[in-house]
């Protein structure tokens, strides 16, 4: 893809400004520091980037006092910040500037007034801020049931391998899937190509949970039981959890193939791929791009979040048929320059 693309505005293509977040904390002997994290391309959000670096100082997660967000905390995936501050810090104290909300309309206002709020910083420091870059939209939605991209089990695991490293992906045995409902091509995929264990902000797979389990069920063993509610409305889409992005469950829902990210206590599903094969591919694809993302200019990073894009639509074409698809959202905050 050239480096001159623009959109169809004219605008050069270009990354948002991302956000700044800023905890105080308090040491083993009581006193008091802050710890600043910024945003960026190939760069977890800032909210993990500072839970990573007060694990690795051995903080106690109660001595994490206030957390403040340029932007407020967010419940999407590739970040999910809101539920991981919730589990990290019990006793921490959140503020931001500005609102970010739930759909993607809501979230485009929350980046305009980011834009807003960092425009009147500059200009008080007498600093020039560039105009706000062009981005593609995502792809025209396909027309009727555009198929994912099917290859080869060998194939298909030879990309997973070749991101990941052998010693990250992990298999599932035949034997943990013989009972289960799941569709012949998730087991294969679970079986054959494998999926990563481990790949924060975006999936995790631990070896120690079920390789594949009812909602109610997982609920049950984590010992937070569902509401009936709840666990009747589960049992009529019968999704099968394989995994979690650290705040959503994802799952195959069995009758299609299709994989789900669900919220396990309200029951919004986001689509996240057409199969398990096309997920282990898109992941594949995510962790070769992730790390050479990282410190890239705006419109360097603008390019290769277009490229990125595309690759998305041709692997899987309904992976970003909608603003509230999980890919398009995790898409959406790399134009936004949050990841």
């Amino acid at each position: 893809m050239s480096s001159n693309h623009t959109n169809a505005g004219g605008a050069p293509l270009g990354t948002g400004l991302g956000y700044t977040a800023v905890c105080r904390y308090r040491d083993g002997e009581g006193a008091e520091h802050t710890q600043l994290a910024r945003s960026g391309p190939g760069r977890p959000h800032p909210e993990w980037q500072l839970a990573d670096h007060l694990a690795q100082s051995g903080i106690r997660p109660e001595d994490v006092l206030e957390l403040y967000t340029e932007l407020q905390a967010c419940a999407l995936p590739g970040g999910n910040c809101a539920a991981l501050i919730s589990r990290s810090w019990p006793r921490v104290q959140v503020s931001h500037t500005v609102d970010y909300g739930t759909d993607a309309r809501s979230r485009a206002k929350g980046q305009e007034k980011l834009y807003e709020h960092a425009a009147g910083l500059a200009r008080r420091e007498g600093k020039p801020l560039a105009a706000r870059p062009g981005r593609l939209p995502l792809p025209p939605r396909p027309e009727g049931a555009a198929a994912a991209v099917s290859a080869d089990p060998a194939a298909a695991r030879g990309e997973v391998l070749d991101a990941f490293g052998a010693q990250a992906v992990l298999r599932r045995g035949a034997e943990e899937l013989a009972d289960t409902a799941l569709p012949a091509s998730a087991v294969d995929a679970l079986t054959r190509t494998g999926l990563p264990s481990e790949f924060a902000p975006f999936f995790r797979m631990a070896p120690t949970s079920p390789a594949a389990v009812d909602l109610p069920a997982w609920a049950e063993q984590s010992g937070d039981p569902l509401k009936p509610h709840l666990k009747e409305f589960y049992d009529s889409y019968d999704y099968l959890r394989i995994g979690e992005d650290f705040g959503r469950e994802i799952c195959v829902e069995p009758e299609t193939g299709k994989v789900w990210a669900v919220e396990l206590r309200s029951g919004w599903a986001s689509f996240v791929n057409s199969d398990l094969q096309s997920f282990a591919r898109c992941l594949a694809l995510l962790k070769q791009r992730w790390a050479p993302r990282r410190g890239l200019s705006p419109a360097a990073a603008a390019q290769d979040t277009a490229r990125f894009q595309q690759d998305l639509a041709v692997l899987d074409p309904q992976s970003l048929s909608g603003p509230a698809r999980w890919w398009a959202m995790i898409v959406e905050q790399m134009w936004d320059g949050l990841l």
